[in-house]
């Protein structure tokens, strides 16, 4: 987490390669302030993410990229991304 701004985006999202576009904007979305240790539900993220797609194959698309997200974060133990079986994701953090 960045100490000096309380935001959790700007330090994690930064730190996702240029080229993943898409694990940056779910990284945001994850991030958002307003969804920090929120239970967000996997159908909420599967709509935003990937409207109208097939829901089994955007969800396996979606356990891809936050497995991703919980590799960039691996470093600090503050942070973590967990599931909520048949609910959805909660970004916890230690304030």
């Amino acid at each position: 987490m960045n100490t000096k701004t309380g935001n959790l985006s700007g330090a994690y999202v930064e730190s996702i390669p240029d080229n993943n576009t898409r694990h940056i904007n779910i990284g945001r979305y994850v991030f958002d302030p307003e969804n920090e240790n929120r239970m967000i539900p996997r159908m909420e993220i599967l709509q935003h993410f990937w409207p109208g797609d097939d829901p089994v194959f955007s969800s396996r698309s979606l356990d891809v990229f936050i497995s991703k997200l919980r590799k960039y974060l691996s470093e600090d133990q503050s942070v973590k991304i967990v599931n909520e079986r048949g609910k959805g994701l909660r970004l916890l953090t230690d304030n």
